[in-house]
């Protein structure tokens, strides 16, 4: 399935789960291998409390239609620094 950048740009995004997470604002493509790298989402109003954006990796991306994207639950909202867990010997 071919989606046009202008249909893709404002798509609607949820998790598997079904939480609305907002609509697709931008994305980063790499140029050598022509591939889309991530997406940037803007998120919903509750959404918008915790982050200004969400940073969906490519690799994130259970599925697209016309109707929507969705993503995996596991979505991290951009500036939010994810840590491995550590534990004390």
């Amino acid at each position: 399935m071919k989606i046009n950048s202008s249909k893709l740009l404002g798509l609607r995004v949820e998790t598997k789960s079904g939480t609305h997470l907002g609509s697709i604002q931008s994305f980063d493509v790499a140029v050598d291998e022509q591939t889309v790298l991530c997406y940037y989402v803007r998120p919903t109003a509750l959404v918008a409390l915790f982050s200004k954006n969400i940073l969906v990796s490519s690799s994130q991306v259970v599925s697209i239609d016309e109707k929507k994207m969705v993503v995996d639950d596991a979505v991290v909202p951009v500036g939010v620094a994810v840590t491995a867990p550590t534990s004390v010997v």
